[in-house]
């Protein structure tokens, strides 16, 4: 009987600290927020991103579009240490041509495999070089994982999924788009090849799933850009349409990356 008790008080406690610390629904910011804190402390991870834009040009009356769909997958490892290293390839389709890079960097350079017109070229650039700044394989993940603000999220509801994972999806107003995801703007930007001018948003959607132990296993975005380009003088109005996720393979997992045995053969840059 006494062991009884003191199986029933103990539950009765847990119960009580559940109802009264962490078992507490969080909020849609909570969620997000917490998980977004908490992807900072990996020391480690694996993610495949993709990110597609539809480029349509009007240009006297004359319309042209052009897909560019980009994926990269990426693996790092040493995040917290002194010698961070990541591996992974990154590629590109425009006009049917498409472009494919396999990249690695320690700490010290990043060495880029690419095919140009046919021939196999390995080169290595310093890691803080503004050439290597185009291989960041982690910039690709952070760029648009950005911390929705708590207001935007305060009637938002959190989904249950039937995974056990939780969900979060938001219209965005485009002023508050425009004001927290400059850097995926920016990306967006340099690919117009030229002067941009009386830009705007629109359609901006967010989503992110948290799995069940506070990590994020996806973060998808939608909108639509439009504007004016001028390139040469000529001004074309632009509507880009930009589609663009990151996924994490069991996040809080180790990821181990591998070093490549051929790094001798990659030429100064």
């Amino acid at each position: 009987m006494k062991k009884l008790l003191s199986i029933l008080l103990a539950v009765m406690l847990l119960v009580s600290a559940c109802v009264l610390t962490s078992c507490e629904e969080l909020s849609a910011y909570e969620l997000v927020h917490s998980a977004l804190a908490k992807m900072e402390t990996l020391d480690s991870f694996e993610a495949d991103v993709v990110m597609s834009m539809k480029m349509t040009m009007d240009l006297q009356g004359v319309s042209q579009t052009v897909d560019v769909p980009m994926n990269v997958k990426v693996k790092a490892s040493g995040l917290k240490s002194e010698a961070p290293l990541t591996s992974g390839t990154m590629s590109m389709s425009v006009m049917g041509t498409e472009t494919k890079a396999d990249i690695y960097s320690d700490s010290k350079d990043v060495y880029v495999a690419t095919n140009v017109m046919g021939q196999s070229v390995k080169v290595k650039m310093g890691v803080d070089s503004e050439a290597a700044d185009e291989y960041d394989l982690t910039d690709t993940t952070s760029s648009f994982m950005v911390d929705i603000p708590e207001d935007v999220l305060e009637s938002v509801a959190v989904v249950e999924n039937s995974d056990g994972t939780k969900s979060v999806e938001v219209l965005l107003d485009p002023s508050v788009f425009a004001e927290n995801y400059e850097d995926l703007i920016d990306q967006v930007n340099q690919s117009a090849a030229g002067e941009v001018s009386d830009l705007s948003f629109e359609d901006v959607k967010v989503k992110v799933v948290v799995t069940s132990d506070g990590y994020i296993s996806g973060y998808y975005l939608t909108f639509t850009m439009v504007m004016n380009v001028t390139t040469a003088g000529v001004t074309a109005a632009t509507t880009t349409q930009v589609s663009a996720s990151v996924e994490y393979k069991n996040p809080g997992t180790p990821v181990t990356v591998d070093v490549p045995a051929d790094l001798d053969s990659y030429q100064g840059f």
